[in-house]
């Protein structure tokens, strides 16, 4: 990223002012007392990249959480680039909510072979997770943390979207979303403990709504094999 020359996203609207709010309004809602630190993936909730974890955005001192986090992918000249602004906020030790907003900036290849055109906007991501079961529940070692969340995403343009909606008066867009349940346990292995994580989602969407919508409901395995830095919910 070149701050000194910040791109815009499609539609002509820099983003740099979104994250500024969303930075700003972290810093409001938290507090100065110490906190673990958080991982947010790439849609917005706690996880690692693509894949949600069993953790929440919680807090020992705090009872209402913030966490921002800022995502950003360079598909090339003829794609063009990806940026995730997000803020989630832990309620408690066992819920979090979250927003954030996906903008596209075209790529510099605007001719015949250009596909950056079929990614129009970006669009908005909600997120909510409810974890079921506490990791070691009832003073057990192999217990696992067990979550269960969803995703909507609203206002989808992408791909098979804008070219269903490019000949019509107005791009409204498609919703799409994912309904899952994980499980989460770090393994204190020496010297960096390592999470063990895995689950099932539900959803409606052509890669995480990247590819606009699917035809139908399909369930999808995913998990991840992060190294956690101190256990739930510092991830590295």
């Amino acid at each position: 990223m070149n701050s000194s020359n910040p791109k815009k996203c499609a539609g002509g609207q820099s983003w740099f002012p979104v994250l500024a709010l969303l930075v700003g309004i972290a810093f409001a809602l938290g507090s100065a007392t110490p906190s673990h630190a958080q991982a947010l993936g790439w849609e917005g909730e706690t996880g690692v990249f693509l894949t949600p974890l069993a953790y929440t955005a919680s807090s020992e001192t705090q009872k209402f959480h913030p966490v921002v986090a800022y995502h950003y992918f360079n598909a090339g000249p003829v794609i063009g680039d990806f940026h995730e602004a997000s803020i989630e906020v832990g309620i408690g030790k066992r819920f979090e909510l979250g927003y954030t907003h996906e903008f596209h900036a075209f790529g510099s290849d605007m001719g015949a072979n250009g596909l950056s055109p079929l990614w129009q906007n970006g669009f908005e991501i909600f997120n909510g997770k409810f974890r079921l079961v506490p990791e070691n529940y009832a003073k057990t070692k192999w217990v696992p943390a067990v979550s269960v969340g969803f995703l909507a995403r609203a206002g989808v343009r992408n791909v098979g979207n804008f070219i269903a909606e490019s000949n019509t008066a107005q791009m409204s867009g498609k919703t799409n979303g994912d309904i899952y349940v994980v499980a989460s346990k770090v393994v204190p292995s020496k010297p960096i403990p390592i999470v063990l994580s895995a689950g099932i989602r539900g959803t409606n969407a052509e890669l995480w709504g990247m590819g606009g919508n699917a035809p139908d409901w399909q369930a999808r395995a995913f998990g991840a094999v992060p190294l956690s830095s101190r256990g739930p919910p510092r991830v590295l």
